[in-house]
């Protein structure tokens, strides 16, 4: 019996590469994910639309469901939802890597050689990153791309994991645990790449910020909720950092008026590390996904069922 596959937000010409090459499968594209019994995948470009069907449950109605494919590369939000199946969900993480790692660099640039007010008068001092002590909390798909980036301009890098990794020849020291708190004040850029969870829900607030070295950078590229802001401000105020880089904040879209934007050393984006202009990546992800799926082999990019980072 022929496999039946749901797709959502995805393009003709996509539709078209995929019935062309899986001409054993049925594929349908749909606007709404409700009465699917006869699927047995469903694969999904659009998140609002996937979101709904995850945090209420509804996948739990299909018994001929089996696979779920989510574009988004951060799905810690799900993980709570998804323990109760035997159903597979895949994400795209991994392939935003490029996007977010280059988004980070970015903001790591400007803030340390481009930072200047409307008459070319740098704010502060252009920084050199040569020679510099970078932390990545969070060492998973993204934060390895920007430790590898952040290595090629000379920099030190540690990390922060939960799970033992492989050794890096170009990353100094992973803390397995909460023993990088003792050296927080070493560091000169502090880069938040990991998932949000119950662990790192506000996990840098005031007492841990008021231990990163004064003088320093952090940036944030992963879940806003990881970051208090309230105590952020409070350590701005003080000029604990040279300059802060936010592309998420605890509420989102980020209001007009939102008090972080008084501070010129501070550079927010609203959230737009993970875009980019190659599709091609998540399309080609779904190509091998699908082969793998009929033919009934271990599907790439897994949602874990526990919290790492």
């Amino acid at each position: 019996m022929k496999k039946k596959i749901a797709l959502v937000s995805i393009n003709k010409d996509q539709l078209r590469i995929l019935k062309k090459t899986f001409k054993n499968i049925d594929f349908d594209l749909i606007n709404k994910i409700q009465n699917i019994h006869e699927y047995n995948a469903i694969i999904s470009f659009s998140h609002d639309i996937i979101h709904n069907f995850i945090i209420n449950e509804d996948f739990l109605k299909y018994p001929k469901l089996e696979w779920v494919h989510l574009s988004i590369a951060g799905v810690e939000e799900y993980t709570n939802y998804i323990k109760k199946t035997d159903i597979k969900f895949t994400c795209g993480k991994i392939i935003q890597g490029s996007n977010v790692s280059e988004h980070a660099l970015a903001m790591l640039l400007y803030l340390t050689r481009l930072n200047s007010d409307s008459n070319g008068k740098y704010i502060t001092t252009p920084t050199i990153l040569q020679n510099k002590k970078v932390l990545i909390y969070g060492l998973g798909g993204i934060g390895l791309s920007i430790a590898q980036k952040c290595f090629s301009f000379g920099c030190k890098i540690y990390s922060v994991s939960n799970s033992i990794k492989p050794n890096f020849n170009f990353i100094e020291k992973n803390y397995t645990n909460k023993s990088f708190i003792n050296d927080l004040a070493k560091f000169d850029i502090i880069f938040i790449a990991a998932p949000l969870t119950s662990h790192t829900q506000n996990y840098f607030d005031y007492k841990l910020m008021n231990k990163i070295k004064k003088g320093s950078y952090l940036i944030n590229i992963s879940r806003g909720k990881i970051l208090n802001t309230e105590d952020l401000i409070k350590l701005l105020n003080k000029n604990k950092f040279t300059a802060v880089g936010l592309d998420v904040l605890d509420t989102e879209p980020i209001p007009k008026k939102h008090p972080l934007k008084r501070y010129k050393n501070v550079l927010l984006t609203n959230h737009t590390a993970g875009m980019g202009s190659d599709k091609n990546e998540r399309f080609n992800l779904i190509l091998m996904n699908i082969e793998n799926f009929i033919n009934g082999k271990k599907l790439n990019n897994i949602v874990s069922k526990k919290y790492e980072y």
